[in-house]
């Protein structure tokens, strides 16, 4: 190889390798949603419960829960949370909160459903420590908010 060859092969390296990376928006979520039909029907007319996917399946968030941050190749962190929805249908917003100032906020979609529906969404660089505050609002007005004392590592 000439050295022409080996500057030429230098400059393309350099041109296509590491570019600036595009960082993901508040609802560039991953997660999908879907109807439940294996869930027996509440007895409010909208219900809305907060939780998390363990092995694919949803999973009530509860006091005491440790939820365990995945981290990427590039330094960020996220965690995946779900929301059980009955009786409405839309966008959904999750927001984490740590009570100190730091909240982050992720969105994912609602689907039409004749009973449960299931919502997921990805988190990115969540807070960690324990006693967060979740709050689900769907675009219909309807919200929950509830503050566990959870661990997020």
């Amino acid at each position: 190889m000439t050295h022409r060859t080996i500057a030429t092969l230098v400059g393309l390296l350099a041109v296509t390798g590491c570019g600036p990376v595009d960082e993901p928006s508040p609802s560039a979520s991953p997660a999908g949603s879907y109807c439940v039909d294996e869930v027996a029907a509440p007895t409010e007319a909208v219900d809305i419960q907060v939780g998390y996917l363990a092995n694919g399946q949803f999973e009530l968030l509860e006091d005491g829960t440790v939820l365990y941050q995945e981290y990427g190749f590039q330094g960020g962190s996220h965690i995946d949370l779900a929301a059980r929805v009955y009786g409405v249908e839309g966008e959904i917003e999750f927001t984490v909160d740590d009570g100190m100032g730091f909240s982050v906020t992720s969105i994912g979609d609602v689907p039409p459903c004749d009973g449960w529906a299931e919502a997921e969404a990805r988190v990115f660089d969540p807070p960690v420590g324990t006693d967060m505050t979740f709050t689900l609002q769907l675009s219909g007005g309807q919200e929950l908010t509830e503050t566990l004392s959870i661990d997020i590592q």
